[in-house]
């Protein structure tokens, strides 16, 4: 009887010991396919600048352009520093395809004169954060040559965060966004969107007084070389200007493809 207890115990042993030399394989594996599972991402940000036209003083209407969207409340994150040059009650965010940013950017035209701010590409892998600042946001809108170089003068910047990872099925990139203008100001809590690869994210609703110069003329007189001078004049406006942010993230690399 007591063989056969000690023959039960020391297969109950072996038993243990089995197990456990399966889990923490299988947990070695695990780690293992968690690192090799790692996407890497190409992020592309373009900043675009928009001095609005008469027909589009109160900036895009994002609400009829993008899919997904929604609005992120951004008029508590100033810490009472109110009189600001770059300001936003709420973020208008939303997502497009690429084919749609393509035409987007073509109709923009229409809303008003259009300036890049930034167009920067990056690469990242998975959990890993990426940042990006647009510090050269225009204050005065002209083609004059002579006075172009003077045209960037605001002092406030915008600050992105951007963090992409791939969902649990491997299929969508999320993609975590955080968003401060100035330094005094507080980032925006995190914005969480999901797009296919290769989509976009669409951040807007940013604005800022710009002072544009355009020329009026007596039609015809005004186009004369030389003598066209005395019939034309250059003037100025203020007007309101929308900065807008498009960010695309492709998926660079994963062993989940």
């Amino acid at each position: 009887m007591k063989r056969w207890m000690i023959f039960g115990m020391v297969l109950f042993l072996a038993g243990v010991g089995a197990f456990s030399k399966t889990a923490r394989a299988q947990g070695a594996f695990e780690e293992k396919k968690d690192k090799n599972t790692l996407a890497v991402f190409d992020v592309r940000v373009k900043g675009l600048q928009i001095a609005l036209n008469d027909e589009h003083l109160q900036g895009v209407d994002w609400a009829g352009i993008v899919a997904d969207y929604q609005k992120v409340d951004m008029a508590s994150r100033y810490g009472g520093a109110l009189d600001r040059q770059v300001f936003a009650e709420h973020l208008s965010v939303g997502t497009l395809t690429k084919e749609d940013l393509d035409v987007l950017l073509e109709a923009l035209d229409t809303v008003g004169d259009k300036r890049i701010l930034l167009d920067v590409e990056k690469t990242v892998s998975e959990g890993k954060q990426l940042s990006f600042m647009i510090d050269d946001i225009y204050s005065y809108f002209t083609d004059d040559e002579s006075i172009k170089a003077v045209q960037k003068a605001k002092t406030d910047k915008i600050y992105l965060r951007i963090l992409p990872r791939l969902d649990r099925e491997g299929k969508r990139v999320e993609v975590s966004c955080y968003v401060q203008l100035g330094g005094l100001s507080l980032p925006s809590d995190e914005i969480r969107v999901q797009v296919d690869p290769g989509g976009v994210v669409v951040l807007g609703g940013v604005f800022t007084d710009v002072q544009v110069s355009y020329t009026r003329k007596i039609p015809l007189l005004g186009d004369i070389p030389f003598l066209g001078v005395v019939f034309r004049n250059q003037a100025k406006r203020q007007r309101p200007s929308e900065i807008m942010m498009f960010v695309t993230t492709a998926v660079k690399d994963s062993s989940l493809d």
